[in-house]
Formats: C-alpha cells, structure tokens, sequence
C-alpha cells in the first residue's frame, strides 16, 4: 500500500498537471515529489511548462507588435488617399477607385457616372480672404458634399476641383445627383 500510494499520488499529481495545461492553465506546475523516476518527470514537466509559458508571452508581445504595426500601416494607407484638409479621397484615391469601378463596369455591364466641378474665383477668394479662411471654406464645402452623397464617393481631385464618382449610375441618375449636389453647394 505504501509503495503504490508513493506511485500513484506523484502519477494524480502529474495527471491533473497536463489536465489542466491542456485546458490552458499555463501556470500549473506538477509536484517533484515520489520516486525519482515519477519525481525527475515531474520537473521536466514543470521545467517544459516554463518554457512553454515563456514562448507564449514572446508570441504575444510578438503578436502585439504586429497588430500596432499593422495600424500604423493602415493609417499611413489612409492618410496617403485622404486629403488632409478636406478628409475627402486624394487626387491618387480617384485614380485608384475609378480604374477599379471602370473594370468591374466593363465585367458587368453596368454604368458610372462622374461629376467633376470646381470652384468659381477660387484664386480671388483666396487672394482676399487668405489661406486660413479659404481652408475653412474647403472644409466646409467637404461638410457639404458627405451630407449629399456617400462619403466614399467624393474626391479632391486638386485645389478647388472635386470629383464625385457615382458607381451604376446611368445619365439621368448622375444628372440627378449633380442637381443635389449642386444645390446642396448652394
């Protein structure tokens, strides 16, 4: 009885190690206790599940630094299709975007439609306001635009020039969002 109790408790004590490791207790560790031999496993096990923990917290630092460069990444992404001023599409996101719409317009069959417009007497306003308040007025003017149509849709093409990419829109349709556009500007 004295021997099989000196084996079979190490061997429990072992068992519910590995049990609850695999359930993901990590920090379990088993009693080097018993035979040498039960004992000698029992600290290689524990000596495993240091290591094992250790490569864990390397993974999720590792993991971490991933996942933040990977958000620095998508922010640099942004900000090189987004005009800082306006918060509109770029210049580079209208080409983009258009050459997109253009080949799923010619897979599908379906239209696009396009409204380009700028700003009347852009330099002479800028010239007597100055650039701080014609800056609001941009920003302004992109207030406006989000407020008609889909944010995704509207673009800085350049100074005072902005372009609106309907996608499967026919004549009438982008005939229709100009007017709204228009009067929205208005």
């Amino acid at each position: 009885i004295i021997i099989a109790r000196s084996i079979i408790n190490p061997l429990s004590a072992l068992e519910e190690t590995a049990i609850a490791v695999s359930e993901g207790d990590l920090s379990a560790r088993a009693a080097a206790t018993g035979p040498r031999e039960l004992a000698h496993l029992g600290a290689v096990l524990n000596h495993m599940m240091s290591a094992v923990e250790t490569y864990t917290e390397e993974l999720r630092r590792a993991n971490q630094e991933l996942e933040d460069r990977h958000r620095q990444l998508t922010d640099v992404r942004l900000q090189a299709a987004t005009d800082l001023l306006t918060g509109l599409g770029n210049h580079r996101a209208f080409h983009k975007r258009i050459r997109d719409e253009i080949v799923h317009a010619e897979d599908t069959g379906a239209s696009i439609g396009l409204v380009l417009f700028d700003i009347d007497n852009f330099k002479g306003f800028n010239d007597s306001l100055g650039h701080l308040a014609w800056d609001e007025i941009l920003r302004s003017l992109a207030v406006t635009l989000n407020g008609a149509i889909k944010r995704e849709d509207a673009y800085r093409y350049g100074g005072d020039e902005f372009a609106v990419l309907l996608p499967a829109a026919d004549l009438k349709g982008s005939t229709r969002a100009a007017e709204r556009l228009r009067l929205a500007v208005e």
